[in-house]
């Protein structure tokens, strides 16, 4: 266990180089909590590696710059709770303890709330981060209770993205999910490495240290058997297969797999169309490479591993359906990547050239790239939503006579507006189809009971409001407001937008 405090610390801040940083959005909140009166609480940041806890301890010591009274604790394999707490009754004219990688602590889950107990609630303010942070949600549900502020770091929504690295929505997609180079990490070998050290490794661990014989439930055969990294990477990977596979078979949609089908046809070429029948059994095939390893009664594994994937922010289950958001895009991306190219491998395929295929290639990429715009989106309108009593944010779908990609309800005014988003440049007709729907429009105000006010297309191009009343509106633009809902559930965005432009 290391310790910095007064000019050590100071050298060791300087050394650092997190002057070159930008702070997360979420700093704001632990500032909050160290200069703010005694709550009798900790403060837990809480997330995957690489998503800016470590820099962020280290930026809030520097915003603090009172190093005197900074304790900042180190901890490492085979240090003990016992060993913390020596250590902290030796600083304890500290005001400020901050403890890197305290799940790394033997016994931490069992033992750590003597930090709220007895420190925190003396006035003590305290920071934890660390690699295994499901053991964090662990111990704020059992030991910490209510005497902890969990700040959640491994969603990276697109604004922050874009603030902190740079880089449009498209490579947001391709790379986006951590602070470092999502070209590196979400990258065959690499992709790998990162799902096994971050995610599955994050809960063996934390579930080793949480008396795993009397708590594990339906994990347990797996974890004794030491498959359960396995199960929690197959997990990930048959989520987003189908996700694929979902994408790939839904017919009717603009630049969709239909266009790829018909890639032949519309090049003059005397090459047999693609059937849809020979695309789902090829997706089939690939989706049961990793169905062996789950049986019938593995059910209950998946649900549990599922949960704890939750629990972590690595998953978003949307209500009322069985989609589920990966909030690492570059994660999903990668994995989806890798199921076209086998797809292209397949028989089926053989009867075209190698630049045919690399065309289909691109517009199987340009369907999966739509999908996961959709849901950047969808996430971003939840987790942004200012007041989840008053406000219903859902997909909304009619069998097999059309959806709304994202509905925003009202249920204090019984309005709503809705929207369609599309990974398109230019503004075609076949994009407001649903919007302009009467029959749809219809069915949903009456399942609803809310009357439709604004209709949205969400793209790549130019923000501007068509004759119909359609409003299209810059998918980048509308991520990096910092007062989204509150805008547009205030007036049309366009209108707000066009008045922005005109005070300029």
């Amino acid at each position: 266990m290391k310790v910095f405090t007064g000019n050590e610390l100071r050298e060791m801040i300087e050394r650092s180089g997190v002057d070159a940083y930008g702070k997360r959005t979420c700093f704001s909140t632990i500032m909050e909590y160290l200069r703010g009166g005694n709550d009798h609480k900790t403060c837990c940041l809480y997330g995957l590696r690489r998503t800016g806890k470590t820099v962020m301890m280290i930026q809030a010591v520097r915003e603090l710059d009172c190093y005197g009274d900074i304790a900042y604790i180190l901890c490492e394999n085979d240090d003990t709770i016992a060993d913390l707490r020596g250590i902290m009754e030796q600083h304890g004219q500290a005001d400020f303890f901050f403890l890197d990688e305290a799940t790394k602590l033997e016994g931490f889950i069992e033992c750590c709330s003597f930090l709220a107990d007895i420190h925190a609630f003396c006035g003590k303010k305290i920071v934890m981060a660390g690699t295994d942070s499901l053991g964090f949600s662990i111990a704020s549900g059992r030991e910490l209770f209510d005497r902890v502020h969990m700040i959640h770091t491994t969603y990276i929504p697109y604004r922050e993205y874009a603030r902190l690295l740079g880089g449009s929505i498209d490579e947001y997609i391709r790379y986006g999910g951590t602070l470092t180079d999502g070209k590196q990490i979400y990258q065959g070998d690499s992709l790998e490495e990162y799902t096994n050290e971050a995610i599955a490794h994050n809960i063996t661990h934390s579930l080793k240290e949480w008396d795993v014989e009397r708590r594990l439930g339906p994990l347990t055969a797996v974890y004794f058997r030491n498959e359960l990294p396995t199960y929690i990477n197959r997990v990930i990977e048959y989520h987003n297969r189908h996700f694929v596979a979902e994408i790939m078979n839904q017919p009717f949609k603009s630049h969709d797999l239909g266009s790829a089908r018909n890639l032949a046809n519309r090049r003059g070429l005397p090459i047999e169309p693609l059937k849809d029948n020979e695309i789902t059994e090829h997706l089939k095939r690939e989706l049961s490479l990793i169905e062996p390893l789950f049986k019938p009664a593995d059910k209950a594994v998946m649900d549990e591993i599922k949960m704890y994937l939750e629990k972590l922010d690595v998953l978003y289950s949307i209500p009322e359906t069985d989609e589920v958001i990966f909030t690492q895009p570059g994660m999903r991306y990668c994995q989806a990547e890798a199921l076209c190219r086998s797809l292209l491998a397949a028989k089926s395929f053989q009867q075209y050239s190698v630049r045919e295929r690399q065309e289909i290639l691109e517009i199987v990429r340009t369907d999966v790239m739509g999908g996961m715009l959709e849901d950047i989106v969808y996430m971003d309108f939840v987790l942004r939503m200012p007041d989840s009593e008053q406000y219903i944010i859902k997909k909304f779908r009619l069998s097999d006579d059309g959806e709304f990609d994202i509905t925003v309800i009202d249920q204090k005014e019984w309005t709503a507006d809705v929207f369609e988003v599309k990974h398109s440049n230019r503004p075609v007709p076949g994009q407001a189809r649903h919007l302009l729907n009467k029959e749809l429009c219809a069915s949903f105000e009456k399942q609803t009971g809310a009357t439709i006010r604004e209709k949205y297309v969400v793209y790549h191009g130019e923000t501007f409001e068509d004759k119909s009343g359609i409003s299209y509106v810059n998918v980048e633009e509308l991520l990096k407001r910092d007062e989204l809902l509150d805008e547009l559930l205030s007036e049309n965005l366009v209108c707000r937008l066009q008045k922005e432009s005109t005070v300029e």
